[in-house]
């Protein structure tokens, strides 16, 4: 059975006892629709590296030298998710506006504390590129980034005294795609051939 919505069909096979839905649109009706969402992702990511970088100003300020490994390591993430989701260098160079924020905190004098939004931005901006990361890359391509990604939420949230159960649920969310994607991985047909 095909039904059509406007320029996009749906269509309705029996499989065995279960009916499935197929949704079939042309790419570029697929680009429009996914491309709200896709500019909510960017600016919830260009947040997120807003607020890691404000991270590694208050961590370089409470750590000094001890924290260079891990700021150094920060800008290096600054700079992958800039890369990663497309993040333009021509408005704002994220990786220079990190190392500007660094040596202006080296010359503060007031304590660096980054606000609730740059806080709920990093931790959900790693949990949404973990995510990305597990349908673009796959499981086996994706499982060391996820785990560094959940790392990293955790000490930053443990740094941020930011504990709640919706953490423990964005953790369990990424495990759990991370298991559905290689259990796809696994079972996907391939020209009629599973």
């Amino acid at each position: 059975m095909l039904s059509e919505c406007g320029s996009v069909r749906v269509e309705y096979r029996m499989t065995g006892d279960k009916e499935v839905q197929i949704l079939r649109m042309t790419l570029d009706e697929l680009i429009n629709a996914m491309e709200p969402q896709a500019r909510k992702d960017k600016a919830l990511i260009s947040k997120c590296v807003d607020g890691l970088t404000e991270y590694a100003a208050e961590l370089r300020q409470k750590a000094g030298d001890a924290g260079k490994e891990q700021i150094s390591a920060l800008r290096r993430l600054v700079d992958e998710l800039a890369g990663y989701w497309g993040l333009d260098a021509k408005t704002v160079d994220h990786v220079t506006a990190f190392d500007r924020k660094i040596q202006e905190v080296d010359q503060a004098v007031h304590q660096w504390t980054p606000t609730q939004e740059h806080r709920d931005a990093v931790i959900q901006g790693l949990y949404l590129y973990a995510i990305d990361m597990i349908s673009s890359l796959g499981s086996d391509g994706a499982r060391e980034s996820v785990t560094e990604c959940e790392r990293l939420m955790r000490e930053i949230a443990g740094f941020w005294g930011y504990e709640s159960p919706a953490l423990d649920d964005l953790y369990a969310q990424i495990r759990a795609s991370l298991k559905d994607q290689e259990a796809w991985e696994n079972t996907v047909e391939i020209g009629g051939i599973q």
